[in-house]
């Protein structure tokens, strides 16, 4: 019995390049769907922080004034200081 090798060839390798777009197909779309998730916690994050910076930057205000303390200094070599808290 003969075999044509070039046709299980042909098979083979049409199989495997099949395969491998299936998997990158699936990667790509895990990876896209991984990045709107992300970015989706990034927002979250980043409005918590904001409201916290804002609490803290009102105590800050509030504990200059309270004080007579000016929240950012320059130094005479050019450096700045910034009260923060």
């Amino acid at each position: 019995m003969f075999f044509n090798t070039n046709v299980i060839k042909s098979t083979y390798m049409k199989t495997k390049i099949t395969f491998l777009s299936v998997i990158i197909f699936f990667l790509s779309f895990n990876l896209t769907a991984q990045s709107i998730t992300n970015v989706n916690k990034l927002n979250e994050l980043s409005e918590q922080f904001s409201k916290e910076w804002a609490e803290k930057q009102t105590r800050v205000l509030e504990f200059a004034a309270n004080n007579n303390l000016e929240i950012t200094v320059e130094g005479e070599n050019g450096r700045t200081i910034q009260m923060v808290d």
